[in-house]
């Protein structure tokens, strides 16, 4: 199927100038056994078959984070946070009322889900900065609200004894996305569509400069 896709784009005499085959990790790709690239290097054994930069960089972000409670704890309260005005339309109009009473700015919380993952966490960690004030004021008012019901009450009171805390906003959400934002930057880069291996190459040194003068901060998880 794939020879034929090839031959109706008018590639007749494309093995002897394919070079490589580049994919994410998925298995249909790169099974050992069938997946595309092995299959296609038992017609051209000369072929170089190279697992996706950017989505390696996914998958190795993900699997360091996964193995971190902190980390998790703080996916955690951004979900909610999502969950909460995304499902109710009034908390989010009094969400943007109340910014402007305060004369701050305000974002609707952004998912940490989704398929890039390192954009995804990034994106909700930044969002969270930057409503902070306008979201924890707001969490106060339904909190103390003699009207609200006693769920929606003591909900509020759990989200705010987590974000009030020195631990989250230092040690998790300041913390983590000083980490995140180099991570999703360089994730960025090698998706762009003229990319080569020298310019990939060039990126991860940047990075690996960027994550050396991180380490020499002495900020400590509490």
């Amino acid at each position: 199927m794939l020879y034929e896709a090839f031959q109706e784009c008018g590639l007749i005499d494309f093995e002897s100038k394919w070079v490589g085959f580049m994919a994410d990790g998925a298995s249909v790709n790169m099974g050992k056994k069938h997946g595309l690239g092995e299959l296609l290097k038992k017609e051209m054994d000369w072929l170089i078959v190279i697992h996706c930069l950017n989505h390696r960089l996914e998958l190795a972000a993900k699997d360091t984070f996964s193995g971190c409670s902190e980390f998790g704890d703080m996916m955690a309260i951004l979900n909610s946070l999502r969950s909460l005005y995304n499902h109710s339309p009034k908390r989010l109009r009094e969400l943007r009322e109340l910014a402007e009473i305060m004369e701050q700015t305000v974002s609707k919380p952004e998912k940490a889900l989704g398929t890039r993952w390192l954009q995804h966490k990034r994106s909700a960690c930044n969002s969270l900065i930057k409503s902070f004030p306008v979201i924890v004021t707001h969490l106060e008012n339904i909190a103390e609200d003699p009207l609200a019901k006693k769920e929606d009450q003591s909900k509020m009171k759990g989200y705010l004894s987590k974000l009030k805390s020195f631990k989250f906003v230092v040690s998790y959400l300041l913390y983590f996305s000083e980490i995140l934002e180099p991570l999703s930057k360089l994730s960025l880069l090698l998706q762009g569509s003229s990319i080569d291996l020298l310019f990939a190459m060039s990126c991860l040194d940047t990075f690996y400069t960027v994550l050396k003068d991180f380490s020499t901060i002495n900020l400590m998880v509490i």
